[in-house]
């Protein structure tokens, strides 16, 4: 076995400073705020109820229901002497996912009579009302044992029934019978949908 021999009694430890200083007075000194208000519509608008004393770096969210904005966070700026309101995001998601059973005639999508097939409330999805059919994704897939083909045909306007708008659309399909395909006809299926606002 090695043996150790000490020749000193002197042990030197090596580390690092024993005090850091860390100068946190650079750059201009000033309030930062940080409040969050309820805004009734945009926080530009004169009577969104947010006061004149809002310091860089506030929220606002816009909880008024009938404006387009609905649900949008600001946040309040201060740059180059510039002040404002910048809009950050949206809370409200701005999709929707439903499944129907859906009824199908000689390959046509027949849920509701007098639209192209099938209707969704607008409101179940977003609550802007400033959209056309042409600002929404819709993703769908038809629950089958055997393989489908389908396509689908956006209706170009809203449908209204009650002074409830509808996004309406219409799903064509084929199924392979085993032999050949065969327009889907007067069965049932269960059609998932995931729709977005782009």
């Amino acid at each position: 076995m090695a043996e150790v021999l000490l020749s000193t009694d002197d042990l030197t430890v090596l580390g690092g400073p024993s005090t850091i200083e860390l100068e946190t007075d650079f750059g201009a000194t000033g309030q930062r705020g940080s409040l969050i208000y309820a805004s009734n519509g945009v926080p530009t608008d004169a009577n969104s109820g947010i006061p004149n004393t809002v310091l860089p770096y506030d929220i606002a969210i816009n909880i008024s229901a009938s404006s387009s904005r609905y649900l949008t966070v600001y946040q309040y700026y201060s740059a180059d002497g510039a002040t404002g309101w910048n809009e950050l995001t949206r809370l409200s998601p701005n999709a929707g996912s439903v499944n129907l059973d859906v009824t199908f005639a000689n390959g046509v999508s027949q849920q509701v009579p007098g639209t192209d097939g099938i209707a969704i409330p607008i409101s179940s999805i977003t609550q802007s009302t400033e959209l056309t059919p042409a600002n929404f994704n819709i993703q769908y897939a038809i629950e089958s044992v055997t393989p489908i083909m389908s396509s689908m045909l956006i209706s170009p306007t809203f449908f209204v029934d009650n002074n409830i708008s509808y996004l309406a659309f219409q799903i064509n399909a084929v199924e392979f019978n085993g032999v050949s395909l065969a327009a889907v006809d007067g069965v049932v299926k269960k059609v998932h949908l995931f729709i977005t606002v782009v």
